[in-house]
């Protein structure tokens, strides 16, 4: 009886070894299939840079385009295929726009939310108004 518990215990043991053998092969196997894969990568990199490096040589550059000659972009705002400038404020106006906290109704936004919700929020109101 104890003989055949130890059989079933070597080859159990075996069957762990042939997995973990099993596993190390196909790591190894993966590692060179991932290695071959990333030299194929570069190999290919360094020849399109080589092709394109050759190509920008003996073509000239394009000619700058129209926004480009102009000084760089613009605020404009897009309706359709045209493009229309947006007027800002300029001098004090812009500065005081931008450090100055924009003017909003926090109290009737809040109310009008709890609302929507169907809960009571004056106590909220109350406070965002100070």
């Amino acid at each position: 009886m104890a003989d055949q518990s130890n059989k079933a215990a070597a080859q159990a043991q075996s069957a762990k070894n042939a997995a973990k053998a099993q596993r190390t092969e196909d790591g190894k196997q993966a590692m060179l299939d991932y290695e071959s894969e990333m030299a194929a990568t570069r190999a290919k990199t360094e020849r399109l840079r080589a092709l394109r490096l050759a190509r920008e040589a003996t073509t000239p550059p394009p000619p700058p385009s129209a926004s480009a000659q102009k000084g760089g972009s613009q605020n404009r705002e897009e309706i359709g295929r045209d493009a229309v400038p947006v007027a800002r404020p300029a001098g004090k106006e812009r500065a005081q726009e931008l450090t100055e906290p924009p003017q909003t109704n926090l109290a009737g936004q809040l109310a009008g939310a709890c609302a929507g919700i169907g809960t009571s929020c004056t106590f909220m109101a109350s406070a965002t108004e100070v």
